[in-house]
């Protein structure tokens, strides 16, 4: 989430505290139509969605630093 219904500008915070704060707003809106993507920080389950990955049940993996901040237009 990069900005909340104030105005309120969440790039300098950490993917963690972005990721707390989209999760509880996606729990208040509850709509069925907003769902969040998977995450997890068990490398068993990335692995086991990599091996997924291009087989219909994703089309692929992320792998992002919980204490980085967003980055726009920045790949590793």
């Amino acid at each position: 989430m990069l900005c909340d219904q104030h105005g309120t500008v969440w790039l300098a915070r950490t993917l963690k505290k972005r990721r707390a704060i989209l999760e509880a707003f996606v729990a208040s809106a509850n709509r069925r139509n907003i769902v969040l993507s998977h995450c997890t920080r068990d490398v068993k389950e990335a692995r086991s969605w990599l091996g997924d990955a291009g087989h219909g049940a994703t089309d692929g993996v992320v792998a992002k630093r919980l204490d980085g901040p967003y980055q726009p237009g920045v790949r590793a």
